[in-house]
């Protein structure tokens, strides 16, 4: 395996760079297009992605690239890294101030390294495999709920969502967690449950979830004490539509709800 140190050093010396990119573009994001409905992209996000990708280009030039603007390269390296310049686009163009920057590098289906940071708080969450998350010099971990009714759920959901589309799931996830929110940026959302700020994260789509969103959040919520399972439990792979993410006993939960959930609507 790779050093797991190397690629973190790299990454935070990295994505304060991007962050200041994001930050200077929030206020004037530029013209907005879409690469299909719902799905916007600007300037900024392209120009964070190819500085982002001239930096590992120069110090990995035989690691392969994913990311979520200028697709794949390097072909079938062992190591890849996974970029998504804004993780929340949306928030980003109609100036809500929620969006990230997100990194992780992988080799095969382990995540070597990941980083999140959030351009306007100057918050910056990353992780090596088998050294623990930090946000900025502090140590973090996933945080003590030790059950839904006491826990802070957050969601990324669409209309095509498994969650959504179980009998009566959704209505009792409402009724049994403390809270739910909706923030619009998964990449953000997995740091805050690493940081104990959210305590489980439901995401999920009738599509596979882009490896570009998560693998920076993975590393995190990981490294700081938690699980990152789909819906029968098991790791993720690029084909899973649906994740979990918090403590281990929090995942548990969430699915033992999910399986005792009425038939899926069609």
């Amino acid at each position: 395996m790779s050093d797991p140190r190397e690629l973190h050093r790299f990454l935070v010396d990295l994505m304060p760079r991007l962050g200041a990119m994001a930050r200077a573009g929030f206020e004037n994001p530029g013209p907005v297009t879409y690469k299909r409905p719902g799905n916007p992209v600007t300037a900024v996000d392209r120009a964070i992605e190819a500085a982002a990708r001239a930096s590992v280009e120069g110090a990995f030039p035989d690691h392969a690239i994913v990311g979520e603007e200028m697709g794949a390269s390097g072909g079938a390296a062992r190591l890849r890294w996974f970029i998504d310049p804004i993780d929340g686009t949306m928030n980003f163009i109609r100036g809500i101030p929620f969006f990230s920057v997100s990194i992780g590098v992988a080799e095969g289906n382990t995540i070597l390294a990941g980083a999140v940071l959030d351009p306007l708080r100057n918050e910056l969450f990353h992780a090596a495999r088998g050294d623990g998350a930090m946000l900025g010099d502090v140590p973090i971990r996933i945080g003590g709920a030790s059950d839904l009714l006491h826990a802070a759920v957050s969601m990324q959901t669409s209309a095509s969502s498994e969650f959504l589309n179980r009998e009566g799931f959704m209505t009792a996830l409402h009724r049994r967690a403390q809270k739910t929110r909706k923030l619009g940026t998964i990449a953000l959302e997995l740091a805050y449950v690493a940081a104990g700020r959210m305590d489980l994260l439901i995401a999920g789509k009738g599509t596979a979830q882009a490896w570009w969103d998560i693998a920076g959040g993975w590393a995190l919520v990981e490294e700081a004490g938690g699980r990152v399972a789909d819906l029968e439990g098991e790791a993720l792979t690029e084909a899973t539509t649906h994740l979990v993410a918090g403590s281990p006993p929090l995942v548990e939960e969430l699915l033992a709800m999910l399986a005792a959930s009425g038939p899926r609507r069609e």
